[in-house]
């Protein structure tokens, strides 16, 4: 099952609507569901590309400044070798196990990209993790994506700087 928006994102509140919408669908598409659909697998991906409306220029700068993510060459090396030290480009992708949800691995993905057609960071949160492979009520599959959820707006809140969250624009509500 894939639920997806596109922006503007209204906030977990409404995007659960959503994935309530799909868990219906999935579950009245199963005979018998309660013996027949076990789920093994959750997964939650956030993609988020900052372009120059968020004060991107160079890919290098603006990851380490408001990302919190910085090249991997070391400085001599690439003054030595690159003709513009300053076009430094570099992908980051990170996996660790996550405290919530249970037995779910959380990934950090930093890369080169577009949006729109413009250059842009796009930053990828990820949260996947085994299910138990038996029936699971709605409200069960709920409470994993809701911890999947919390943990990666954890991510992301303390991922993302201070001055790159003031150009978002107006703060909006997001219901739990």
């Amino acid at each position: 099952m894939t639920v997806n928006i596109v922006p503007p994102y209204g906030g977990w509140a409404e995007f659960r609507s959503f994935v309530s919408w799909a868990i219906d669908t999935l579950m009245a598409s199963y005979p018998m569901a309660e013996k027949t659909l076990k789920p093994t697998r959750g997964h939650l991906r956030y993609i988020d590309a900052f372009d120059a409306k968020y004060g991107f220029d160079a890919f290098s700068e603006f990851v380490e400044e408001h990302l919190g993510a910085a090249q991997p060459i070391r400085t001599a090396v690439i003054e030595e070798i690159a003709v513009h030290p300053n076009q430094i480009t570099f992908s980051f992708d990170s996996v660790f196990p996550a405290k919530s949800p249970i037995g779910a691995n959380v990934r950090f993905r930093i890369a080169p990209g577009q949006t729109d057609g413009r250059k842009a960071a796009v930053m990828e949160l990820h949260c996947d993790g085994r299910l138990k492979g038996d029936f699971m009520s709605k409200d069960e599959l709920f409470s994993w994506y809701d911890d999947a959820h919390r943990t990666l707006s954890m991510a992301f809140d303390r991922t993302v700087s201070k001055e790159l969250k003031s150009r978002f624009g107006a703060i909006k509500e997001i219901r739990q």
